[in-house]
């Protein structure tokens, strides 16, 4: 066995073949080439190396009139002249000491171990491997090359890895790029330059390295050490890709480096909500943002099967991490599984996000009429809800208290979505009355509605009634405009006031909608009422900049204030012992703090109950509530608010005292811990002249749902 380097062991055996062929004559030591005047054409024949102790290779023409230069290891060499590789070369992981060398070199018959030495460790082979012949179906300049491949390509699992170096005949070149995950879907295959003079290259990619059965292109005839990929490649497949150097002397399937391996992927993607329960027949989804590629484009689903069997909504090219269901809408029962997944500017398409599972439970429905705070004269009112197309009947219940405690109406198996009482409502005086409404369904009853609060006063049916509408836009007041207690003051949706006072003893109505509220700039509302007279202000889908809201005249403040669905900023609210009750529902106050003096009539034992429910406190100039209950028997009632009030204090409560009940539980301070909640509470644990501690435990670990977000 021969024991050498490689280029040795290599020139040293086709000095054997050489032999075996039956070479007639040599030269002497001292020549490069063999003095011959005809030869066999492409025949072999060794010669002897200028200062070299080993033996070169030299070529006849292929016109037989005589032998090319001699080969000689380790020496620069011009191989223009040469025969061409695919025609003549030597197949070193095949040939054996006493295998017979055809004259064009593509057959290596009786093939036996031999033992080659790599540099590090020396290694066997036994193969028998037969002619491989290929057909080129265009030229090589062309993007893809189609071969026809006869025999099999060596595809050894050992010389698959993450990265790849080819050695052939010492001259190496090594795998760059693409290897691991990347996230170009058209990549640039790049590798090392080899020192062999003119190289060309031929390129591979397939998929889990099945170079016979899952080829994805073929690229022979590359001069230069790298290939652009103009075609989309398929994000989430595993991709093997390999590198032949190939040139003179050199074999054309031999010589293949390591293979190297890669996957395309932009990112995972993260369902953020909703997941679990959604009350929402068309909910909004929403996830996490693709930023390691540059103009993403998401494709959302939505399935009834977690397999995805059945599509029942699919939105394309959405520009954003969000969308809301635009034509289906959820059944209240039914699971659901949406997922999302992201496209490049190539139009490449990432693998899908793993689902995420929503059980609708559509079972609460939204009150419509009397909204809360609504100032109703007519003693059999209409009451209207928004339809559930899921329930199979309603249940209405109307009481004289907000926990449903003195029931003066309950009515069940109403099929349609309102229904108007046959009985008038008994107590028509300045009565506040709530009503809620349970959808039933198939398998049972739903969630019930909160209550909504609406006042009956028949006395509103006589009074003078003044209507602000929104083709006199706007409305700017040089003076104070009063009310007086038998006058009504209505503002229409989208009516827009700037820079007024209003001074009521009567009733105010400001009655925006949802996409078209009221705007109040820089406009102040003062209540006050009287004893015999109690003044009512309602206010629903507002936006309130500047001013006062709410503020006092003077002494005790005789009315009640209700504000529901609405924007107040920068403008602060100030209750001033109100005799009547007074409710905050899902509202955003920001730069606004509230202060209110809430108790028993001075005069009167009457019963008050201010509620604060589902508001959003955020930014506070100081205080954002501040709650000075006193007297007997008042009630201050927070629950599900979100206290986003950073280093100023949430809430602060004095003179809890006389059979007053302050309730603060179940509310959102943004952290559970309580070391950082008491920090945020101002009470009898931070001064002992205060008269009350607030209870403010259970509280809640996210917002609740109804309440709006920053």
């Amino acid at each position: 066995m021969v024991d050498r380097k490689m280029s040795q062991s290599i020139l040293c055996l086709f000095c054997v073949a050489v032999t075996l062929l039956g070479c007639r004559d040599e030269s002497s030591p001292g020549n490069s080439t063999k003095s011959v005047t005809a030869c066999v054409p492409n025949e072999m024949s060794s010669c002897p190396c200028a200062g070299e102790t080993e033996m070169g290779v030299q070529t006849c023409a292929t016109d037989g009139s005589s032998y090319g230069d001699c080969v000689c290891p380790n020496e620069e060499h011009d191989t223009s002249s040469q025969t061409s590789t695919e025609d003549s070369y030597i197949n070193r992981d095949t040939m054996a000491d006493t295998s017979t060398l055809i004259s064009d070199g593509t057959d290596f018959k009786d093939s036996t171990s031999v033992a080659k030495d790599t540099g590090t460790e020396t290694y066997e082979t036994d193969q028998t491997k037969d002619t491989e012949t290929e057909s080129v179906s265009e030229d090589v300049n062309d993007s893809e090359t189609s071969y026809d491949t006869q025999t099999d390509i060596n595809t050894d699992e050992d010389s698959e890895s993450e990265t790849g170096t080819g050695d052939i005949l010492n001259y190496q070149y090594s795998l760059e790029v693409p290897i691991g995950t990347i996230m170009e879907s058209q990549p640039l295959f790049t590798w090392t330059d080899t020192v062999y003079t003119d190289p060309t290259y031929r390129i591979q990619l397939s998929i889990e390295g099945d170079f016979e059965n899952a080829l994805v292109f073929d690229k022979a005839g590359l001069t230069q050490s790298e290939y652009q990929h103009t075609k989309t490649l398929k994000p989430g497949v595993h991709y093997t890709w390999r590198v032949l150097l190939s040139g003179d002397n050199l074999s054309a399937e031999e010589n293949w480096g390591g293979a190297a391996s890669f996957m395309i992927r932009f990112g995972d993607i993260s369902l953020t909500s909703p997941q679990g329960t959604v009350e929402d027949d068309q909910p909004s989804f929403d996830w996490s943002d693709i930023t390691s590629i540059s103009n993403p484009r998401y494709t959302f689903q939505i399935s009834d099967s977690w397999t995805f069997d059945t599509i029942l909504e699919e939105a394309n090219g959405l520009y954003t991490s969000e969308y809301t269901l635009q034509n289906l809408k959820l059944m209240h029962g039914q699971n659901y599984w949406w997922r999302v997944t992201s496209t490049d500017t190539n139009g490449a398409t990432d693998i899908w996000s793993g689902p995420a599972l929503i059980k609708a439970k559509i079972g609460r429905v939204e009150l419509l009429s009397p909204w809360n705070g609504a100032l109703v004269s007519d003693t059999t009112p209409t009451f209207k809800w928004a339809a559930n197309k899921d329930a199979v009947s309603y249940r209405l219940v109307v009481a004289k208290d907000c926990e449903g405690r003195e029931i003066v109406l309950d009515e069940s198996d109403i099929i349609n979505n309102s229904f108007t009482p046959t009985t008038a409502f008994a107590d028509v005086n300045e009565v506040n009355y709530y009503w809620q409404i349970t959808p039933q369904f198939a398998d049972g009853p739903g969630d019930v509605s909160r209550f909504a609060m609406f006042t009956l006063d028949t006395t509103t049916a006589g009074i003078a009634v003044r209507d602000w509408l929104p083709q006199d836009n706007p409305y700017q007041l040089s003076e104070p405009l009063q009310i007086d207690n038998d006058e009504w003051l209505r503002i229409a949706p989208g009516v827009v006031v700037n820079s007024s006072q209003i001074q009521s003893w009567g009733k105010i109505s400001v009655n925006g909608t949802k996409d078209d509220p009221v705007v109040l700039n820089s406009t102040t509302l003062s209540i006050k009422g009287a004893l015999s007279a109690k003044a009512i202000t309602s206010i629903r889908y507002a936006e309130v900049n500047g001013g006062k809201m709410f503020d006092r005249l003077s002494g005790y403040t005789y009315a009640s204030l209700h504000v529901a669905d609405s924007v107040v900023k920068n403008s602060p609210t100030y209750l001033w012992y109100p005799a009547a009750s007074c409710s905050f529902y899902r509202n955003i106050f920001q730069r606004s703090d509230i202060t209110v003096l809430s108790g028993g009539n001075v005069t009167t034992t009457a019963a008050t109950e201010i509620r604060f429910e589902n508001n959003l406190f955020t930014q506070p100039t100081n205080t954002s509530l501040f709650l000075y209950v006193v007297y007997s028997p008042a009630t201050a009632v927070l629950r599900y608010n979100t206290f986003a009030t950073e280093s100023k204090t949430a809430l602060k409560a004095d003179e809890i005292e006389h059979h007053s009940f302050l309730v603060a539980t179940d509310n959102y301070w943004g952290t559970t811990d309580p070391n950082i909640i008491d920090q945020m509470i101002f009470d009898r644990e931070d001064d002992l002249e205060m008269e009350g501690t607030v209870e403010y435990t259970p509280i809640l670990a996210v917002p609740h749902e109804l309440t709006p977000v920053p």
